[in-house]
């Protein structure tokens, strides 16, 4: 940013400010009195002497209050302390440590923005809530904890029975019996969620449905769903019929197609049933014929993909699970295979 007047450049807004209202059309007022510097800002005048010359200047004066002796640096902040503050009551007080006293909301404002401290304790927190917590929870009260009682070199703390209870059952001096079901992956677990928290961020694969339906064999991801579908629909009957249209639909009689709607039989009747087709498709299409074993493609493209991953090649994409003889042609066959419900995340013990 230029300056209109002398043309001098300056990185941001606020600097361009500065320098018209101290330095631009300005009379230079501080001098330097052992060489001939000119200057229009003190602290300019400072740094000149303490480099060339060695000589500190000493600080500039306060302002001194005559009644408590508080220092300001301008008249103006002694004329708002003596309004405001000197000789004043301080009526508003801390709600949270009782001890700090002002007469100005803004100062208690900063006070609790800058120290929230527990009233008992005296330890500093972020934000109102985390101090609410700590006062409700943890100041003043013992904390429950309980050590493994299996392995006593281990040296874990716990806070709740049950925390400790499912360390001494999965952990503590227990082989892990989670194995990933990648054949290449060396991975083990001891408990099921740390497999499949491995399972999600090292191969991408997120948690399959693992609730099954005992009669029908049906998958869902869900208890709820599971316990609606029992509920409702296996091995029950159709509760509820559409009271708009009879049941049977509406067949045609020439053809053995059956419509939903009369308005879709009577389309069916007039365009298709018995007609020749009147419309042809204007695309040029199956056009480029496999080499090899002649199949038809539509593109170059797919006949590319057809010979390259297809024809006479055979399933070269295998499942990496284990157990698993799935193969497929293309990547995305396998892709859907691996995110099927046929593979779930199971315990086996692998030697």
């Amino acid at each position: 940013m230029a300056c209109p007047n002398c043309s001098k450049m300056y990185k941001n807004a606020e600097s361009l400010r500065c320098h018209l209202g101290k330095d631009c059309g300005k009379r230079n007022r501080f001098s330097c009195d052992v060489c001939e510097y000119y200057c229009s800002r003190r602290f300019e005048l400072g740094n000149h002497m303490s480099r060339k010359h060695s000589i500190v200047l000493p600080r500039k004066l306060k302002i001194v209050c005559l009644q408590c002796n508080r220092k300001y640096k301008n008249q103006n902040s002694l004329r708002v302390h003596m309004s405001l503050d000197c000789g004043k009551e301080k009526r508003i007080t801390c709600p949270i440590c009782r001890k700090f006293k002002t007469s100005r909301k803004f100062q208690l404002g900063v006070h609790m923005f800058r120290k929230i401290r527990c009233p008992q304790c005296e330890k500093v927190y972020k934000n109102f809530e985390t101090l609410r917590a700590h006062m409700s929870y943890d100041c003043g009260r013992k904390k429950r904890k309980f050590r493994c009682a299996v392995c006593g070199n281990c040296g874990k703390v716990y806070k709740n029975k049950k925390s400790r209870n499912n360390h001494v059952r999965y952990e503590c001096g227990v082989a892990p019996s989670f194995f990933c079901p990648f054949v290449d992956c060396p991975y083990k677990a001891k408990r099921k969620f740390c497999l499949q928290q491995h399972l999600l961020f090292r191969h991408k694969i997120k948690k399959p449905s693992s609730y099954t339906c005992p009669k029908c064999g049906k998958m869902y991801r869900h208890s709820q769903s599971r316990f609606t579908h029992l509920k409702f629909e296996c091995g029950k009957d159709p509760q509820f019929y559409c009271t708009e249209y009879n049941l049977s639909g509406f067949p045609c009689d020439n053809c053995y197609r059956s419509y939903k709607h009369l308005r879709s039989l009577q389309n069916h009747r007039k365009f298709e049933c018995g007609k020749k087709p009147r419309y042809g498709c204007t695309v040029k299409g199956w056009n480029y014929p496999c080499p090899n074993c002649s199949i038809p493609c539509m593109d170059k493209s797919t006949q590319m993909r057809h010979v390259r991953f297809e024809c006479e090649l055979g399933r070269s994409f295998p499942c990496p699970y284990r157990n698993c003889t799935y193969k497929a042609k293309l990547k995305h066959h396998l892709a859907y295979h691996m995110s099927s419900s046929k593979h779930r995340i199971y315990n086996t013990n692998v030697n």
